[in-house]
């Protein structure tokens, strides 16, 4: 049973992931001779990566045996902390537009 729940897990990060895709790629082409916001990203990419590894390693499939319960909590809030990260950084390079109703 817990087998499964990690491979949901791992399975839903993948998804996750996979759904900012067309955004990473738009962040890393966009910024054109910006060598600190393309590090930047490639960084936060490799860090979700290796996120996502480290959960779905097998050595860490004994964490819920061990009563290790909080590490699983606090590699998914680091997930998200990323992912939020990423969804600032897309913002601020895509600006609302408004319309002028007058």
């Amino acid at each position: 049973m817990m087998n499964l729940i990690v491979f949901l897990l791992g399975v839903h990060l993948t998804l996750v992931l996979m759904g900012n895709a067309y955004r990473l790629l738009d962040l890393f082409w966009c910024w054109q001779k910006s060598y600190p916001k393309v590090v930047t990203r490639l960084l936060l990419m490799m860090a979700l990566i290796a996120t996502i590894y480290w959960l779905l390693s097998p050595a860490q499939q004994n964490w819920f045996r061990n009563g290790q319960l909080f590490a699983v909590i606090f590699h998914i809030g680091n997930f998200y902390l990323l992912q939020f990260i990423l969804e600032m950084l897309h913002r601020s390079h895509y600006p609302t537009v408004r319309r002028n109703d007058e």
